[in-house]
C-alpha cells in the first residue's frame, strides 16, 4: 500500500472551503483509482521540540492555517492493477537484509507534468490535488509518499 501525504496552507477562515475542496479531490481520485482505501484530513498543530520547547514548524503563520491530508491507496486494486517493477521475492530478500519496509518519495512539482513511467502513474494524484486544491492555497504544498519496495525504480 502507498501512504500519500500533502501538507498545505490556506488563508485563515477557509476551513469549510478546504473541506469542500478536499472532498471534491477525494471523489475525483476515487473515480480515477479504485484502490483508494481511506483518507484523513487534519488541521495541523505546532510541531514543538520537546527538549527545548521551541516551535519547529508552526501550524499558523503569516500565510494562514496548515493542513495535512493522508490518503492510503493500494495500486494493486486499481483497474487495471498497477504492476510492481521488481520481483516480490527479490524485494523481500533485499528488505530483510537491509531492514527496509518501503521507500519515501518526495514528489516535486515537475511530476505534475509527468505522465510516463511508474513514477508518473503512482504520482498522478498530485496532478489532481494541484488542479483542485492548490488554487486556494497560500503557499506551495509539500508532497511525499511512502511506497512498497516493489515500486522502487532502479
Amino acid at each position: 500500500m502507498c501512504h500519500r501525504f500533502v501538507r498545505f496552507t490556506v488563508p485563515d477562515k477557509n476551513s469549510e472551503k478546504v473541506k469542500l475542496k478536499v472532498r471534491t479531490f477525494i471523489e475525483e481520485l476515487k473515480s480515477l483509482e479504485s484502490g483508494i482505501m481511506c483518507q484523513q484530513l487534519q488541521e495541523d498543530e505546532d510541531i514543538v521540540n520537546t527538549e527545548t520547547g521551541v516551535v519547529e514548524s508552526p501550524s499558523k503563520g503569516r500565510a494562514g492555517q496548515s493542513y495535512t491530508l493522508c490518503v492510503v491507496a493500494d495500486p494493486g486494486r486499481n483497474t487495471p492493477p498497477m504492476m510492481p517493477l521488481n520481483e516480490p521475492a527479490r524485494v523481500l530478500k533485499q528488505a530483510e537484509s537491509e531492514g527496509l519496509l518501503g521507500i519515501i518519495t518526495n514528489i516535486r512539482e515537475d511530476v505534475i507534468k509527468q505522465e510516463k513511467g511508474i513514477d508518473g502513474k503512482l504520482s498522478a494524484w498530485v496532478k489532481h490535488f494541484h488542479k483542485i486544491v492548490v488554487p486556494i492555497c497560500s503557499e506551495k504544498p509539500i508532497y511525499f509518499e511512502l511506497r512498497p519496495l516493489i515500486f522502487k525504480e532502479e
